[in-house]
């Protein structure tokens, strides 16, 4: 959403700052999408282990997915900041135009990755928690910071692209505080430290959850990144601007789908968690009483999955 805003207040004032937006938020979203593998780990583990009931897992999850989010925010911040011009040539398509003009961009957005990565997390905390109503406000907060920067930095100070990159990590980092604030609230009695570094049989199990994840997640991002160096190479830059308009519109009607993916990833551990005393329950049922009722459990558990992924198509 912020990427939308940014592209909607910057084409008011120049084609060609929004041709150079694209290859710009492209990169950028693209290294970031690529470590959301980390949110999405985060709200499946954390879902079990409070279906579970086991409350100090889930903090120390939590808290270790946050200092994870914080190390490869860190390390795509420095990628970005000593390979910038390169890459970002490469993704104009080598125009020697637009590169420039999308580094504004990049240099400063790209200082905001730990924070967004970190706030990815704490929303998916809230997730995993059964919490969407928090991450919802929060949107919406950051969401009119961003809108209100674009607005006073690009429109009224004549910013350019610097000031649509410095309201969208402003809002990144308001983002971050107010969800890791209602993580912490959500959380209650500390059982946990809120940061804490994984021992490497932590990180190894984190990763070895999220690794799939991670390499579908990639598919999409090259993707997309072909899409936009395929339309840069034309050396077009109305072309150019367009693509970048209809990328960011696509982007925006996707989300609708994840959020039916989030939803399911977070109650589905209730309906699949059994605790040994209602398997043992079962175990001293008759045999016909107990048939009826493992029926009765895989045709709810059927139309919950069916409904779900009816939703989501």
């Amino acid at each position: 959403m912020m990427s939308l805003v940014d592209t909607g207040v910057v084409g008011q004032k120049s084609t060609s700052s929004l041709a150079a937006l694209g290859p710009a938020t492209s990169l950028c979203d693209s290294l970031l999408y690529s470590f959301i593998f980390i949110s999405i780990a985060t709200t499946n583990l954390l879902a079990k282990s409070i279906a579970e009931k086991d409350f100090e897992k889930s903090q120390k999850i939590v808290s270790q997915a946050l200092t994870i989010a914080f190390l490869f925010g860190s390390i795509v911040s420095l990628v970005l900041i000593f390979l910038g011009p390169p890459l970002m040539l490469l993704a104009t398509g080598g125009s020697a135009q637009l590169t420039p003009l999308a580094l504004q961009y990049s240099n400063i957005r790209i200082l905001g990755a730990p924070a967004f990565l970190a706030g990815s997390v704490a929303q998916a905390a809230c997730l995993g928690s059964k919490d969407s109503f928090t991450p919802l406000l929060v949107v919406l907060a950051s969401g009119a910071l961003n809108a209100f920067g674009d607005f006073y930095l690009v429109y009224l100070k004549d910013f350019g692209l610097r000031g649509a990159a410095i309201a969208t990590m402003l809002s990144e980092v308001l983002s971050m505080v107010l969800l890791i604030k209602a993580v912490v609230r959500i959380q209650g009695k500390r059982l946990h430290p809120l940061i804490s570094i994984p021992s490497r049989e932590d990180f190894l199990n984190f990763m070895r959850f999220a690794g799939p994840i991670f390499i579908v997640i990639q598919c999409k991002v090259v993707l997309y990144s072909f899409m936009t160096l395929l339309v840069a190479s034309r050396k077009d830059v109305v072309s150019l601007a367009a693509h970048t308009c209809m990328l960011r519109i696509f982007f925006l009607m996707a989300t609708f789908g994840d959020s039916m993916g989030q939803a399911a990833q977070a109650f589905l551990p209730d309906f699949l968690t059994f605790d040994r005393k209602k398997i043992k329950t079962l175990k001293k049922l008759p045999k016909s009483e107990n048939q009826t009722l493992l029926r009765k459990f895989k045709l709810l558990s059927y139309k919950i999955m069916r409904r779900l992924i009816g939703m989501s198509v």
